[in-house]
């Protein structure tokens, strides 16, 4: 069965003119979990992208890349620097609910084993266990995969 061609979102922090390419000419919007102090931190560009988005129209926003580690002592998240889920599981999905209450649709993790490889962004090999695990920290997505603008977050 053919559903359609893929859809296209455009990789963008949060350029005006990029994030109203985004909203009008692709299917969504996928920013990067790391947006540092040169930016504002993650806070202020996930805040101030996500409203410029929806306000142009946006219907699809991800964010991507970021770290997750749930074997580690929690480490805060400066307001000036990346978003990152190298916490304990009830920590996560407190996180994870502040980006859906921000309005954020999707979530890509990049996990990595800090105890093994130190703090480094190296990824490893992680298991059945892990990946039910982060599946765990949100409710389940029972949307249509073809539907866009409403959060698998919530």
């Amino acid at each position: 069965m053919t559903v359609g061609r893929p859809r296209l979102a455009l990789g963008a922090w949060a350029s005006p003119i990029q994030l109203k390419r985004a909203a009008t000419e692709y299917d969504g919007w996928i920013t990067s979990g790391g947006p540092g102090s040169t930016q504002g931190g993650w806070r202020k560009v996930f805040r101030e992208g996500i409203k410029r988005y929806r306000d142009l129209g946006g219907q699809r926003a991800l964010i991507t890349t970021i770290r997750i580690d749930l074997k580690v002592k929690t480490v805060p998240m400066p307001e000036d620097g990346g978003f990152i889920l190298a916490c304990d599981p009830a920590t996560a999905a407190e996180r994870l609910a502040m980006l859906a209450d921000m309005g954020f649709d999707d979530v890509i993790v990049r996990p990595v084993d800090s105890a093994r490889y130190g703090n480094s962004q190296r990824v490893f090999d992680f298991t059945a266990e892990d990946a039910e695990l982060y599946r765990s920290l949100v409710p389940v997505d029972t949307r249509d995969y073809r539907q866009t603008g409403t959060s698998a977050l919530t």
